[in-house]
Formats: structure tokens, sequence, C-alpha cells
């Protein structure tokens, strides 16, 4: 790899943790709360990635290349303090996210609601079908809805700080496009890069995008992607 651990940490200094960007109120209300740190990601790259296949909720799982992204990412030593893991229901997003879960030894809950789009053109494999998923097909729109809800959701019922939430491209893109408009044409889209967000009562704060300096150099440009 071309970046140390030592370069690493020292880059997070070009984010300071206590500024607000751009941030959003989503309007709750109640008691004030603590702040809970989410970091999120996008799974490695399955099998089906490296095909250009458009997975939707068909369930993959993660080719040798993903295997070893998920590795790395669970050798990043600024990780350690993750108190909890949240990933959607489909392979390639459990398999990113449980070597980090084996080495620290917190819990993966897993959620359909995390899950990519459910495109109704996605393509569709009898060996491989779409997982039921309880919900019609989605646009955009209701891609979107769908984000914004079940990371609020869980970042108000979440006790735990900081945890990670490993979801799909789409998923993720969306969120932060709706979240963080200001500063979505930063967004890389890059595969187990780490986005970090905070939440406290109801206010959306951004404090890093696409930290990917675990990554080997092998994995930049091919670890980009729109969906998935």
């Amino acid at each position: 790899m071309n970046h140390t651990w030592a370069a690493l940490c020292s880059s997070f200094a070009r984010w300071p943790l206590s500024q607000e960007y751009n941030a959003v109120n989503i309007g709750a209300s109640g008691p004030a709360m603590e702040a809970i740190d989410i970091l999120i990601t996008i799974h490695a790259t399955s099998t089906w990635n490296e095909l250009s296949r458009t997975q939707g909720h068909c369930d993959p799982e993660l080719s040798e290349a993903g295997r070893r992204m998920s590795m790395l990412l669970a050798n990043r030593p600024d990780l350690s303090d993750i108190q909890c893991i949240y990933t959607s229901d489909l392979r390639r997003a459990y398999e990113t996210a449980t070597p980090l879960s084996e080495r620290l030894g917190v819990p993966i809950i897993q959620s359909a609601q995390l899950r990519e789009g459910n495109w109704a053109n996605y393509h569709r494999d009898p060996e491989c079908p779409p997982l039921p998923f309880d919900g019609p097909f989605e646009d955009v729109e209701a891609l979107t809805e769908r984000a914004i809800k079940t990371t609020s959701r869980i970042a108000g019922d979440e006790p735990r700080s900081p945890i990670l939430i490993v979801s799909h491209g789409g998923f993720v893109r969306r969120f932060l496009l709706a979240t963080f408009p200001d500063r979505i044409s930063e967004y890389k889209g890059i595969r187990t890069a780490i986005n970090r967000v905070r939440y406290a009562d109801g206010v959306w704060s951004l404090l890093f995008l696409n930290e990917d300096a675990h990554l080997e150099k092998s994995f930049r440009g091919g670890a980009t992607m729109e969906s998935g």
C-alpha cells in the first residue's frame, strides 16, 4: 500500500470533527440525545460486480478480490472502537463486515431495509434469484426515502457509538445526496471506503468522505461503482 497508517491517522486532521458540514435537521423531537457517529460504506466487490451485472436483491457472494478488500477493511486500526455493525441481509454486505466483526468480537445486525434499491430491471438468474422483499419495486425517490428513514431509525435507536453500516451503492449515495447535497460532488463511491457522519438531536453532520487508506493501490480506480 502507498499509505502508512501514520499517514492515515494524520489525514483525519484535514476533517475537523467538531465542524458541522451542511448539517441537516430532520425534525426530531423529544429530549436531547447523545451524539452517535456512524461510519457508512459500500460492500466489497462481488462476483457479479466483476461481471458488471446489476444485482439488486439477488444474492451473489464476494469475489476473491472482495474478500481481500474485506480483510483490509477489518485491519484498519481506527475501526477498533466500533461497537456494533449493521449490514443488509445480502451476502455481499454481510461478508464484507464479517472479518471486522470477528476481529472485534462485536455483533452484526442484519436488515433487509439496508439493501440496494429494489429495481424492476435488475438481472434475474434462476440460479441466483432475488430474495423476497416486503415492498414493491422502487424508483430513485422511493430508495431515497427508505435510505433516510432506515439510517435515521438506526441512529435514533442505537445506544452505542461509533457503529459501522455496510450497505450498497445506491443506498449510500442516495442517503448522502439527500442529507448533504452541497457535498455530494466530493463523494467518490469507493467500495469499503469510510464515510463518517454524526447524528445528534435530529441533526446530521458530515465529518469526512472517501477514506480509503486501507485499500491497496491495485484496488483504486476499479473499486468505484454506482450501484450494487
